[in-house]
């Protein structure tokens, strides 16, 4: 059996190998974005024809268990977020670099956060003081600015996923 991996997370290739099936697989690891079309990496592999496809969209608790991704408010980490952290600006990179309206539209549009205008008025705040650069750094932000809590769900749950959707197009 031969099985392409289209993923935009390079990490996954450790975790597919860790299983061993009672079959011989052999697993081609293609690195795409998900905004880029599943006809376009099939082309650039050369592939004309499927037998079938899995598609596994979205993020996996693996991601957000590893504190280093910088993906969980959970664990003090690097701000990142990236589902490939050689690709792309990193969310400490954008958050430092975003305008109030940028990040207040994509933590409103992409985490439907009704104080993401508080919010973002209080990066650009702090980020003139000190860099946003962790987990934990942002994480305290939001919930600073964040009146209201929603019962068994931290404060900082809509702007982390509003951040990370918008750092990797999750929704392009």
């Amino acid at each position: 059996i031969k099985v392409n991996s289209i993923n935009c997370c390079n990490r996954q290739a450790a975790i597919i190998f860790s299983y061993s099936p009672p079959y011989s697989i052999i697993f081609w690891f293609y690195y795409k974005r998900p905004s880029e079309t599943f006809q376009t990496a099939l082309d650039e592999l050369g592939i004309d024809k499927i037998d079938g496809a899995l598609f596994d969209l979205g993020i996996s608790s693996p991601q957000i268990d590893d504190g280093s991704r910088g993906f969980s408010f959970r664990f003090d980490a690097p701000l990142d977020m990236r589902m490939d952290p050689t690709r792309g600006m990193s969310a400490a990179e954008w958050i430092a670099t975003a305008s109030e309206q940028d990040l207040h539209e994509v933590i409103k549009n992409y985490g439907e956060e009704r104080f993401s205008r508080q919010i973002a008025r209080a990066i650009v705040a702090q980020r003139e003081e000190s860099p946003i650069d962790t987990t934990r750094k942002l994480a305290q932000l939001v919930a600073q600015n964040v009146r209201t809590r929603e019962r068994g769900q931290d404060p900082a749950t809509r702007t982390f996923q509003a951040v990370r959707i918008f750092i990797n197009r999750e929704l392009e």
